[in-house]
């Protein structure tokens, strides 16, 4: 089953999971066992993918702020949101929200970043930005972050030209 997505469905289902999370009122690891209970349901239609996905990005992101979670719940998280995008017909280069591609390799970083892998989470950095077609202005951010990644591993060179091209 393929399905469709648009900017404004994905606009529309982050409002709607930010709603649903503080209409729950929980913190810290209840927010986290709400989330991944709400990602193991059956997902039926567009808005539940999308709701899905955006939920597994946010448990990702609890995880990378508290390490909730092991390393393997968070390879099946990583597993699953690439699963749902492949399923959802969003395709690197090729949608009109690939970028969601670059959200899921952007989060891939930090985890990386997080366990000490540094040159690992650079490499998914960078990929989440060749696989991500934006604009130039938005690709400002996620340039000057990877400038100031290679900086810390001492690439001087390549981080002068990537702090060059963010600006």
């Amino acid at each position: 089953m393929t399905y469709r997505w648009s900017r404004e469905l994905y606009e529309s289902a982050v409002a709607s999971v930010k709603a649903d999370l503080d209409r729950q009122g929980l913190e810290g690891d209840e927010k986290l066992r709400y989330l991944i209970k709400n990602i193991t349901q059956e997902q039926t239609n567009d808005e539940d993918q999308m709701r899905c996905f955006i939920q597994t990005l946010f448990a990702l992101t609890h995880h990378i702020r508290n390490e909730a979670l092991n390393e393997k719940e968070c390879e099946l998280l990583i597993e699953r949101a690439e699963v749902i995008l492949r399923l959802s017909g969003v395709h690197p280069g090729a949608s009109k929200i690939d970028f969601l591609h670059g959200e899921l390799q952007q989060i891939k970083s930090l985890l990386y970043r997080k366990q000490g892998h540094h040159w690992r989470s650079a490499w998914e950095q960078e990929i989440g930005q060749y696989v991500t077609k934006t604009e130039r202005g938005e690709r400002g951010a996620t340039t000057l972050g990877l400038a100031n990644r290679y900086a810390r591993l001492g690439n001087v060179q390549f981080a002068l030209g990537m702090y060059h091209k963010a600006i």
